[in-house]
């Protein structure tokens, strides 16, 4: 069974932390790192018992849930035979920075090169045509 709680230090988390399980803990581990009085919390790892690479990514990610509420999280605790198992889900990369807006005269640029690229295709397609098919729409007779 898993679980988690709160303490005096911050939460307690128990049991096994797979993909089975950690879907109805995140809103519980949200929940209760959100009502927590302190804003440095510690979460109290010791008691669990199996940890898959779902659990651990969870596990990386707790630190970051927390910062979005305000408050500081550290992992404290974990069993020794499932550090390799939290070691091997790394950290996600920092995500890149957004792109800088574009200026008016770049917006204006891409829409005229665009529009030229689709005017430019439309001749190729017309070129396609031979003249005297489309001399023939004219002249009835001689189709």
């Amino acid at each position: 069974m898993t679980w988690v709680q709160s303490d005096d230090l911050g939460i307690a988390l128990g049991g096994a932390l797979a993909v089975h399980t950690i879907g109805k803990l995140a809103p519980q581990a949200r929940s209760l790192i959100a009502e927590h009085p302190r804003s440095a919390l510690r979460a109290d790892l010791r008691q669990v018992e199996h940890l898959d690479t779902a659990g651990a990514v969870f596990l990386r990610g707790l630190p970051d849930l927390a910062l979005s509420l305000d408050k500081e999280l550290r992992l404290d605790g974990l069993p020794a035979h499932l550090q390799p198992v939290f070691d091997f889900a790394t950290p996600a990369p920092p995500s890149a920075p957004p792109a800088p807006s574009r200026v008016a005269l770049e917006r204006l640029g891409a829409w005229v090169r665009a529009h030229g690229v689709r005017a430019a295709d439309f001749l190729y397609l017309m070129a396609d045509l031979p003249f005297f098919s489309v001399s023939a729409l004219f002249h009835r007779e001689q189709i």
